[in-house]
């Protein structure tokens, strides 16, 4: 990942989006380090100016991504694990991803599972929501439109994919 800037949007997996607000000096372990102070929707996060974990931390989807996502969407989901602890590993190695497709598949997904069983656990609802928060705030960054139009365009393309649940 190139060095960031005041004003640059980065994606963080457990914060969500957050904006580049300065480069500040901390103490961390008894040393001065320059971070990044980071402005998310709920959070404000620090990300180290040197060694950017790009595991957990990465750039904003570009444009094309969002059309892709349209597909994604579309598809009919997929059905999970039954057996729960199964099913919340695989939510959870999937969101390591970290990719708004990835992240995309697995809302698509979870949208199918609440659909067929009319309800998710409290864990899996706690997910899809944060999801659904997340995939709403970058679409609405990137491609320059409020999030009640993200959700808006994201529930349109989600309602295809979700008739062929309701078909089935």
């Amino acid at each position: 990942m190139h060095a960031l800037k005041k004003g640059d949007w980065v994606f963080h997996r457990l914060y969500g989006i957050g904006q580049v607000e300065c480069i500040e000096q901390k103490a961390l372990l008894g040393e001065q380090t320059k971070l990044y102070r980071v402005e998310g929707r709920d959070a404000k996060f620090w990300i180290p100016v040197d060694g950017i974990d790009t595991d957990r931390i990465r750039p904003l989807a570009k444009k094309i991504r969002f059309r892709e996502i349209g597909a994604v969407l579309r598809k009919k989901p997929e059905k999970m694990k039954t057996d729960f602890r199964s099913r919340v590993a695989d939510i959870k190695e999937r969101m390591e991803d970290g990719s708004v497709l990835a992240l995309s598949r697995l809302y698509r997904d979870l949208s199918g599972r609440r659909k067929r069983r009319n309800s998710l656990t409290p864990t899996e609802q706690r997910i899809y929501e944060q999801l659904q928060n997340q995939i709403i705030s970058e679409w609405a960054v990137v491609m320059g439109i409020s999030e009640e139009q993200a959700l808006s365009k994201l529930n349109g393309y989600l309602s295809d994919g979700l008739a062929q649940v309701a078909a089935a």
